[in-house]
């Protein structure tokens, strides 16, 4: 569980260092182009396969709930985007920096 908190950590950290990673990702699924397949076999598919494992491990030993795992991954995956995509909108309405935080 350590081990699998720290991987969605770093991937927070980078989606907060590099925003622009989720909204092409987003853009790409919206249109189902090309490019998806072209974006996601290199950046998502080592993270999920090296991610799953983890996740089924700690639905095991009851640690995380039992729902289909890459769902949970992709829950996961839409927490640590929320601030890179709304951080525009936080800093304008509330003066919060995603970049600020302490994780």
């Amino acid at each position: 569980m350590e081990h699998l908190c720290a991987e969605y950590r770093t991937l927070f950290r980078h989606t907060i260092k590099f925003p622009e990673f989720h909204r092409f990702m987003r853009q790409e699924s919206a249109t189902h182009n090309p490019r998806l397949q072209w974006a996601a076999h290199p950046c998502a598919e080592a993270l999920i396969d090296r991610l799953i494992p983890k996740i089924k491990a700690a639905q095991a030993s009851r640690q995380l709930p039992p729902v289909e795992p890459i769902l949970f991954h992709y829950m996961m995956v839409s927490l640590t985007a929320t601030l890179s995509e709304f951080g525009p909108e936080m800093q304008a309405t509330r003066g919060l920096s995603g970049r600020r935080s302490q994780t």
